[in-house]
């Protein structure tokens, strides 16, 4: 005879929860195995006008998920379901540094739930200070082990050392773990126990909320800027003195009332500083310098370019570099099968390769990035092939943390005027797969202002910013480095 199986049963009710099926109203007392125990209240039948006495007795589990289905059940009132307090902050509006100071107090309050279930601590405020070394030695070994653990989940694949990102670094924060004594412990202990995990959470998000100067004295400043934006090049310092003074007049004005006034409290210069800036940066610029040197360096508040869905503009560009040296030193050359040495132009000879890439402006993520010799004269049907493809099995065999999954057809390609992106087979080819062409000029970088910034990176942070010196002055840097 075949086994029996376990049924589920689900549990819809808590104990002291009051519902109502059709007419009855009942409370439940008690979870049994056999189903609940419930307590119904009197009631009238409407057709026949007949009551009912209250009684109490077994109601399945199961009646009541049928009841359920039928949208019979009607829960009037659940003791667990408490309501969410106004000053209540959620958990996903708490950032890293309270969540890792929360993690650090659960762990000694986890530590001393299991003093106390293996009977070394007694529940007493007077035990917690006599044991307070047993506890933080407790607490201490608990936390290492997790931060131990949380070291151990960083997922890696193909053997390739992983670099954290800046949100991984915030997630590992350090901070002050603050004086442990009895009466603290006690404290996290019994809040832990009435308030669950919420109630370990303390003030760190208050700190800092708190204005310098007070309204009064804001205004005041804030006038006083509006009567200086005019002058003839005014530099910040003679926007420091100038408020300075006029506050030192405004307070010798208060000190000679009849009935003396509140004094104004007397900023600094980076105070004054921060509310130029706040204010109006332009129009300091504007006056402290001519129009041409504020455009320049202010040219980049403005929106710039603005994107509304993915591929709907990609920039295409390319940099011009000698690889050999360095993947030589980095021994990156002895990896590359002679096939792939041989394609890219990397054999043995002084020559220069092109990084040829393209960069979807909404994601800002790379859709296409190739090495393409010298010698190739149109690189464009390369990288756009690139950009139509699955780059996942690039990313595998490169050992990559996660998959070049980007990728797909792009609605608009921008590009400078070179003489390898104007010629006829290239826009045929733009052409015949439906894809607009935006021509920039190479004098207006901001026009492509996502390439161009990975080009500033590879020039001063990558070996690829060595194509300008001679072969013995890389060789000579790559020892020293």
């Amino acid at each position: 005879m075949a086994a029996p199986f376990k049924k589920n049963t689900k549990i819809l009710l808590e104990n002291g929860c009051d519902f109502q099926l059709t007419l009855r109203k009942g409370r439940v007392l008690e979870l049994r195995p056999e189903g609940y125990f419930v307590f119904w209240e009197p009631w009238t039948d409407p057709e026949s006008g007949e009551c009912h006495e209250s009684t109490a007795g077994i109601y399945g589990y199961d009646a009541i998920v049928t009841d359920n289905n039928y949208g019979v059940l009607k829960i009037l009132k659940r003791p667990l379901a408490q309501p969410t307090a106004s000053d209540r902050i959620r958990r996903s509006e708490r950032v890293l540094v309270e969540v890792a100071r929360q993690r650090f107090r659960k762990q000694y309050v986890l530590a001393i739930q299991d003093m106390l279930d293996r009977g070394k601590l007694d529940p007493v405020r007077d035990d917690f200070c006599a044991k307070i070394v047993t506890i933080n030695a407790s607490g201490g070994q608990r936390y290492r082990e997790y931060l131990a653990a949380l070291s151990m989940r960083e997922a890696k694949r193909g053997g390739t050392k992983v670099q954290k990102t800046k949100k991984e670094h915030q997630r590992a924060v350090e901070f002050h773990q603050g004086f442990k004594c009895g009466h603290t412990m006690w404290k996290w202990y019994w809040t832990w126990r009435i308030d669950g995990d919420d109630g370990l959470f303390d003030q760190y998000r208050n700190c800092g909320r708190y204005k310098r100067y007070n309204d009064a004295t804001d205004s005041f400043i804030e006038r006083q800027l509006d009567m200086l934006w005019d002058r003839e090049k005014p530099t910040i310092k003679s926007f420091v003195e100038s408020v300075q003074a006029a506050l030192d007049a405004e307070n010798e004005r208060r000190e000679r009332l009849p009935v003396p006034a509140t004094k104004l409290q007397r900023p600094g210069y980076v105070y004054i500083k921060n509310k130029i800036l706040e204010l109006a940066p332009i129009d300091h610029a504007l006056r402290r310098n001519s129009r041409d040197k504020a455009y320049k360096d202010l040219h980049t508040l403005g929106v710039g370019v603005t994107t509304s869905r993915v591929l709907e503009r990609v920039e295409v560009d390319e940099y011009t570099v000698d690889l050999f040296v360095p993947m030589c030193e980095t021994g990156l050359f002895d990896h590359l099968p002679e096939t792939i040495k041989q394609l890219i132009g990397l054999d043995g000879k002084p020559c220069r390769v092109t990084l040829s890439g393209a960069i979807d402006v909404h994601t800002r993520c790379f859709v296409a990035l190739q090495i393409v010799p010298q010698g190739v004269e149109s690189p464009l049907a390369r990288t756009l092939e690139m950009i139509y493809m699955d780059k996942s099995p690039i990313a595998d065999a490169a050992g990559s943390k996660f998959r070049w999954t980007m990728g797909g057809a792009p609605e608009a390609i921008v590009f400078d005027r070179g003489d390898k992106y104007i010629t006829d087979d290239a826009y045929d080819i733009l052409a015949d797969l439906g894809i607009v062409p935006q021509a920039s000029r190479g004098s207006n970088p901001t026009s492509r202002e996502c390439f161009g910034r990975f080009i500033s990176t590879c020039w001063h942070a990558s070996p690829a910013g060595l194509s300008a010196m001679s072969w013995s002055a890389v060789r000579t840097m790559l020892r020293l480095v």
